[in-house]
């Protein structure tokens, strides 16, 4: 007789222009799911639920769940939410860690590291980073990338002013506060070219 499944929760909501992230997350849930345990998976996302979803983190007790893998802002409002339900969950949130709940994160060094290889082995021997030097993750990364470098006998122009606002997913623009087009393409020019630039994250990268 099989066992009586497992009911997890999944929110994948609020990533924005993220889209391609959302659904790897979601697909990477799911295969998890598949090939290794008995979880029935309720989304809070309609899109992908054909039986049943959630709109709000209350009704997860009437629907008689077991956890909740979620991505928990650095609103601590919605944290609060989440650890008054007294279920197990997971944040799969990369920014904003709360000690409340077991994260799983990127590795943002090796992030780093990885891009750093990925320029010298297309031969590019100028660098250049931007992000905010007080988002640990961003700093992370660029310490990773910068290590690399230095052992490769390369230099990288940094542009790393502080983020003025509290936390890196503020609902404020992600670049408005930290820096400038004029900003950026005064750091560019300091570049010698061709070069590998890294970004941040992805509006960085567009902006760059």
């Amino acid at each position: 007789m099989s066992k009586k499944p497992v009911r997890i929760a999944l929110d994948i909501l609020g990533d924005g222009y993220l889209e391609q992230y959302r659904l790897q997350v979601f697909r990477g849930v799911v295969d998890y799911a598949r090939c290794h345990t008995n979880w029935e998976i309720i989304f809070r996302d309609a899109v992908f639920s054909l039986t049943r979803a959630f709109e709000r983190y209350e009704d997860l007790k009437g629907l008689r769940v077991n956890g909740l893998i979620s991505r928990v802002s650095a609103d601590t409002a919605q944290a609060d939410r989440l650890h008054a339900l007294g279920l197990p969950v997971v944040n799969i949130q990369s920014f904003a860690v709360d000690d409340r709940f077991p994260s799983v994160r990127p590795d943002n060094r090796e992030i780093g590291r990885m891009v750093a290889r990925h320029f010298l082995e297309k031969g590019y021997r100028n660098f250049g980073y931007c992000g905010p030097r007080n988002w640990r993750w961003a700093r992370t990364r660029a310490e990773g990338f910068s290590q690399i470098l230095q052992e490769a006998g390369c230099i990288c122009q940094f542009h790393m002013p502080d983020c003025q606002d509290a936390a890196p997913d503020s609902p404020t623009s992600p670049m408005r506060s930290w820096t400038s087009p004029q900003e950026i393409h005064s750091w560019l020019a300091q570049i010698p070219k061709p070069a590998g630039v890294i970004a941040c994250h992805d509006t960085a990268a567009l902006c760059v």
